[in-house]
């Protein structure tokens, strides 16, 4: 009888999933509600709940094993098992194993016990493994007190050219055009109410824009995405110096990495290394961790 094995990649975005069979062969896969490993917020519960009703209906097969790497969740195992349980109330007769997101794209991306994995999306983090072969963070402290060079931090830095802009009663970039998505300036009731009433994922949205405008030569922008690299740059520095080495590869994943050749070139004449891009699809590689991880305990 076939076992099968699930895989979840669960972002600020989206929440991608993959299910593969004993042999490794992926099954089925999908795409849910961004998930996170909030719970002590009523609507993050509310969103897991949405999401597995909905991947139950999906996957009638029994499964065996679920890897799950969750953004917001702990480098401290055990304190992921409130994630853990609201999973297995869906699939009770599965092994479950929750862990960071990043450090699911630290599995699958790095293969150097040197090796830095640093991520960028709406919010930034990097990826070590410990003496002990733990996966430890630096930075990824959230909006509000870090995440320096990502999609939020993009977006922020971006608005506050556009107010400086404002006061000064000039218009002599694009940045504002981005935001109302016009050929003229926002006014400063736009940018609050983009600040003040909307989600962080949509603010951290307007970064692709921003991106683009630097890729195509607007000055302020390539001001904000070399910024952004510097700090991104300054992160990969952080976690070297706690390994020691600065001889590992590094590698970065996330939307900001796909998308700006600009800022990845940036990042890699600070660093004078070479960064290799995540392409790594990780929803298929967590099913195929839960492979890997039940043969190892058996």
């Amino acid at each position: 009888m076939s076992q099968y094995f699930l895989g979840i990649d669960a972002g600020s975005s989206s929440t991608k999933w993959a299910l593969v069979d004993e042999s490794g062969t992926q099954v089925q896969r999908g795409r849910g509600v961004p998930v996170d490993g909030h719970l002590y917020r009523e609507e993050s519960r509310d969103n897991w709940i949405s999401f597995l009703t909905d991947l139950d209906t999906q996957i009638p097969q029994t499964i065996t094993a679920i890897y799950a790497g969750v953004t917001g969740a702990s480098d401290f195992p055990e304190e992921n098992q409130a994630i853990a349980d609201i999973i297995s109330s869906f699939f009770p007769e599965s092994t479950i194993k929750v862990v960071m997101d990043v450090s699911l794209g630290y599995r699958a991306n790095v293969h150097d016990p040197n090796g830095v994995y640093v991520y960028a999306g709406t919010g930034s983090i990097s990826v070590y493994q410990d003496k002990q072969k733990r996966h430890r963070t630096v930075g990824g402290w959230g909006y509000l007190l870090g995440d320096e060079g990502a999609g939020y931090w993009i977006a922020i830095s971006a608005l506050r050219e556009i107010l400086f802009e404002l006061e000064l009663g000039v218009h002599d970039s694009r940045l504002g055009e981005i935001v109302v998505a016009r050929d003229e300036a926002p006014t400063y009731s736009q940018i609050k109410e983009i600040v003040y009433a909307r989600h962080r994922s949509h603010i951290a949205s307007l970064a692709k824009s921003v991106i683009e405008l630097a890729e195509s030569g607007d000055k302020k922008a390539i001001a904000i995405i070399l910024s952004a690299a510097q700090h991104l740059a300054t992160l990969v520095t952080r976690t070297r110096s706690i390994l020691r080495s600065d001889t590992g590869p590094v590698v970065f994943g996330g939307g900001i990495a796909r998308s700006s050749r600009k800022l990845v070139d940036e990042m890699e004449r600070i660093l004078s290394t070479t960064i290799e891009i995540s392409s790594e699809d990780l929803s298929f590689e967590a099913a195929r961790f839960a492979v890997e991880d039940l043969r190892t305990t058996n």
